[in-house]
């Protein structure tokens, strides 16, 4: 079996490379081709060392030619030709990693080669660039028209979001195409699976992720506020960096909030996850959230943000609940809830986290892998 990967996204999340990884155990021979931009990631990039796998890490545009797409488009293109070589080898399967730029060399691999290929849609193909551009909504149905196989993240996607982006009759058009296989959590997570026990007093309510306007940390610390006034004592743990850091450290004042900025350590991560309640990640967009299934390793119920990437795996209750990420009274309610049956959820959402390892994702992929070939 032989894999081509176009991934722009590589290095930049390493949960890529754990699925490069999982899969470089099952496949013949992968290529991994990275495009981006010549000034990103300045200095050596190490990338993993792999037995049947090679990289093509490849600085092949200039990063203002993001605001000119189709000459971005065509230098990725003409590189790929040019250090790719697959004439010959339509036994190769191609797996774009997002719908847009990785998606559309996919495309034109296929149209010039012949080679099958497989899309995977993420939160920035659907809300950046389809939702705000016909054209691009045109072009990433074509795409996806085109495509052999088309893999969702998330549930959410597939009930709501593509429908209601490209319409029913295209949506029904190529609905049979679509799995969903979700990410894998880091398999340190699953190694160090721990169960809860019962929730403290004070709840302790954590949140783990960046802190930018998406993340939603500000109305998360509005719904901690309510609670405590409504007499359910409460202190909140906040894990994460970025760019209201300096002004959620001046919120916190006198609050019970403790911010712990960046923690990369996991075993540092484990202790906070091992003192904290429950998990709550109200964001806005959101393909996945692996912070989700990290927590439940530990055996913390958690809150998600609904018809966004982790809604829709587990019915409402099961591992904890989906929320309108807005509203304050709507979380606060659900915190509530999660307290009255603690024991059944934490239970419930230490047992579920088994599902989300890389190698299950990884088996779900190499059989879509199989079938192409």
């Amino acid at each position: 079996m032989k894999i081509i990967h176009i991934n722009s996204y590589y290095i930049s999340r390493l949960l890529h490379s754990f699925l490069i990884s999982e899969i470089d155990k099952n496949a013949d021979f992968q290529i991994v081709y990275i495009p981006i931009s010549k000034f990103k990631y300045n200095g050596k990039y190490s990338l993993k060392n792999l037995s049947n796998s090679i990289y093509i890490y490849s600085r092949c545009f200039l990063p203002f030619m993001r605001y000119i797409w189709p000459l971005k488009i065509f230098l990725i293109w003409k590189d790929f030709q040019k250090k790719v070589i697959i004439r010959s080898e339509k036994e190769f399967v191609v797996h774009a990693h997002s719908l847009m730029v990785n998606g559309i060399i996919a495309y034109l691999i296929n149209k010039k080669y012949g080679n099958k290929y497989l899309v995977t849609i993420r939160n920035t193909d659907l809300n950046i660039f389809i939702k705000k551009s016909v054209l691009f909504k045109l072009l990433g149905y074509e795409i996806l028209k085109n495509a052999s196989s088309i893999i969702l993240l998330s549930p959410a996607y597939l009930r709501e979001t593509i429908p209601n982006i490209f319409g029913e009759k295209k949506f029904n058009s190529i609905k049979s195409k679509i799995q969903i296989i979700p990410n894998g959590v880091d398999d340190f997570w699953q190694e160090h699976r721990n169960i809860h026990k019962k929730h403290g007093n004070p709840l302790v309510l954590l949140f783990v992720g960046e802190l930018n306007k998406n993340k939603n940390i500000l109305t998360l610390i509005e719904s901690f506020k309510l609670l405590n006034k409504q007499g359910v004592s409460c202190i909140l743990n906040i894990v994460g960096d970025g760019p209201m850091l300096d002004s959620l450290k001046k919120i916190a004042l006198n609050q019970n909030i403790n911010i712990f900025g960046k923690i990369d350590d996991k075993n540092l991560l484990i202790e906070i996850y091992s003192k904290s309640d429950i998990l709550i990640v109200p964001s806005i967009l959101e393909s996945f959230g692996l912070v989700y299934v990290e927590a439940m390793t530990q055996g913390l119920p958690v809150i998600y943000t609904s018809n966004q990437g982790f809604d829709g795996f587990f019915e409402e209750g099961h591992v904890g609940y989906s929320v309108d990420p807005l509203n304050i009274e709507e979380i606060a309610s659900k915190i509530k809830r999660i307290v009255e049956n603690y024991d059944t959820i934490s239970s419930n959402a230490y047992n579920e986290s088994e599902k989300f390892s890389w190698g299950n994702s990884t088996q779900k992929l190499m059989e879509l892998y199989s079938n192409l070939q």
